[in-house]
């Protein structure tokens, strides 16, 4: 079990001088989208409005998954996006998440595959980005099977969801594991919605934005997220980002 920090909202005095918070991770649309895009994502929407609450503004930028945990293990900059806390140990985590994520397994549509835990997956070839969690079963399948090129791929490339897909309508592979937003966003995107087929495996899992555990501000700047959350979900904006992502029937 990693140790992770919790923060609980409080009521802080506001700053005399408004901060930049830098902020990094991959692109992972709808939450995370392309840099300076009309729509940047639902999760960066998120901050910049909650921040924009205690006078504070936020700068995003892509960057490969692997290298933003790495640049923030380092305090480059303050923060990363999307994380869950058990893969973030010793960063400083918001009591509040960005968002809730069902995980799923993507199949072809022809298929007849079920998933009744990871027994099901004898006998195919899996595909997953590397850095990514589902449930703990199949989360402990992959690191077990991880050198066995029969059983699991390991993706490390940033738009590893996008070829994942590729592969699976040409039968490279014959179930992709990812989240259904990203997933369905991505299907949509190349055109292939009609030739896949999702199911979702376990609960849906919080997401967060996890603060630098070198970084000097994390502890406030956690603190000024969780009540500039609180704000956005009182006004009702909450609802209204989730709405403009699609992501109201999402968890």
């Amino acid at each position: 079990m990693h140790s992770i920090t919790i923060v609980a909202a409080a009521v802080l005095p506001l700053p005399a001088l408004a901060d930049v918070i830098t902020i990094r991770s991959n692109e992972w649309c709808p939450y995370n989208c392309e840099t300076g895009s009309e729509q940047p994502g639902y999760m960066v929407e998120v901050l910049t409005e909650a921040f924009a609450s205690s006078g504070h503004t936020i700068n995003y930028e892509n960057r490969p998954r692997n290298r933003a945990l790495r640049e923030s293990r380092m305090g480059m900059f303050d923060a990363l996006v999307g994380a869950v806390p058990q893969g973030v140990a010793r960063y400083v985590i918001p009591a509040t998440p960005l968002a809730k994520v069902q995980p799923v397994i993507a199949v072809r549509a022809a298929s007849d595959f079920s998933y009744q835990g990871v027994e099901s997956f004898e006998g195919i070839l899996v595909s997953a980005q590397h850095g990514y969690n589902f449930t703990d079963e199949i989360d402990e399948y992959l690191v077990r099977h991880a050198n066995d090129l029969r059983r699991v791929d390991i993706v490390f490339q940033s738009n590893a969801g996008a070829l994942g897909l590729q592969k699976l309508i040409a039968g490279r592979i014959d179930a992709l594991l990812g989240h259904k937003a990203v997933l369905n966003y991505l299907a949509s995107r190349q055109g292939v919605s009609e030739q896949i087929r999702l199911i979702e495996v376990g609960a849906p899992v919080e997401v967060y934005v996890a603060f630098s555990p070198a970084a000097r501000h994390s502890q406030r700047y956690a603190a000024l997220f969780d009540i500039g959350m609180s704000h956005l979900m009182r006004s009702g904006r909450l609802e209204a980002l989730r709405r403009k992502y699609g992501l109201e029937r999402e968890p």
